[in-house]
């Protein structure tokens, strides 16, 4: 989710042309997606784990169903010319998501949203935000590559943490759940 602060800044350090960077609207688009089709891979792994190997499938393919019928709905009705894929794939990441977590929930392993979500998703953006505001933009470490480089490496150490506590969040729900059952 970090791309969504500065995709921008991405396509400007990645390409010198300027027409890649008109493409930054769907990076920063597609930036929020990435977030739920990251705690979308781990709430699948959770239903594999438990037995469950037709949930994951349900939901992508759910969520692929919702994606192709957005994309022709946006492309040909509303016009969103070069978001409507960006947009469609991040609606549809964001179904499959909510699915994946309703039916985990409904097998028994009950999942706080704001505990395992959205507590460390917003403090994530705020980890992310410090680093690309005063490393990249204020040209600290001399700016371009290396401070490009700080900054996805800093954004890496906040995902890999924000992915741990989930993973703790819904161990910690399972052992309860056998606890419970035992």
């Amino acid at each position: 989710s970090v791309f969504f602060f500065y995709s921008f800044d991405v396509l400007d350090v990645l390409f010198s042309s300027p027409q890649s960077l008109k493409g930054y609207q769907p990076l920063a688009i597609l930036a929020l997606g990435v977030l739920f089709l990251a705690v979308l891979n781990v709430l699948n792994t959770a239903h594999e784990a438990m037995g469950h190997f037709y949930i994951p499938i349900i939901s992508i393919l759910i969520g692929m169903g919702v994606r192709i019928a957005l994309s022709v709905l946006f492309i040909n009705k509303f016009n969103y010319g070069i978001n409507s894929i960006p947009l469609s794939t991040t609606i549809s990441y964001f179904i499959s998501f909510m699915i994946s977590l309703l039916l985990l929930n409904k097998n028994g392993v009950s999942v706080s949203l704001f505990k395992s979500v959205l507590t460390p998703s917003a403090l994530s953006v705020v980890c992310f935000g410090i680093p690309y505001f005063y490393i990249y933009k204020n040209g600290i470490l001399g700016g371009g590559f290396m401070a490009f480089f700080s900054c996805n490496l800093l954004s890496f150490l906040f995902y890999c943490s924000m992915l741990a506590l989930i993973i703790m969040s819904i161990k910690r729900q399972k052992c309860n759940y056998k606890q419970k059952n035992s």
